[in-house]
């Protein structure tokens, strides 16, 4: 009988890690919300301006049953549609994407390791961070502005940044922001 315990035990521990380490599970969309959102992430490359942003807020009201779908792309060749997926998956704010968005972290877009990013930092991820403060120093306006609002909004800071401010402005509030980051006590933000 003890024997019978120990094994049952043993097999209960080992389909405890096993459950733990496996993908999450997300609420499965309708065969007809499957068709909608696989048609609107398909769509995205090609979408601009209002049809773009409504494109967005339907995945985001979407939400779990998209996130399966909004996964897969952030590996799709087009960087619209990788960006637009980390952008929506920050909006719905399941932290259960984390791990999938920290890989896309090292996309070769940087329009996408923004996005990504952003979407990591609002989900209460830092390991972002870099790459935002990164975008302070980006030649693209958008994505300074973007970097400053995302950076001051979650850490509630700004440290003297303008995003239009002029390049050694700009470059000094960059550097204090390296400097803060450096300084954090990783543990105590995780």
């Amino acid at each position: 009988m003890k024997r019978y315990l120990a094994v049952l035990m043993i097999l209960v521990v080992v389909a405890g890690c096993q459950s733990a380490s496996k993908i999450p599970d997300y609420q499965k969309p309708s065969p007809l919300l499957k068709e909608e959102v696989d048609t609107l992430l398909r769509e995205l490359p090609y979408r601009h301006g209002p049809e773009l942003i409504a494109t967005l807020k339907r995945l985001v009201y979407i939400g779990e049953p998209a996130i399966e779908a909004l996964v897969r792309g952030l590996r799709d060749e087009h960087p619209k549609t990788r960006s637009n997926a980390a952008y929506v998956l920050g909006e719905i704010r399941d932290r259960r994407v984390i791990p999938d968005l920290r890989k896309a972290l090292s996309d070769n877009s940087s329009d996408v390791r923004y996005e990504v990013a952003a979407s990591l930092l609002i989900l209460g991820d830092w390991s972002g961070i870099p790459e935002l403060i990164e975008a302070l120093d980006d030649d693209d306006p958008y994505h300074r502005y973007k970097a400053i609002q995302v950076l001051s909004s979650n850490t509630h800071q700004d440290l003297g940044y303008d995003y239009k401010a002029s390049e050694p402005e700009r470059t000094a509030a960059t550097a204090r922001w390296r400097t803060w980051y450096a300084a954090l006590d990783r543990t105590a933000v995780r």
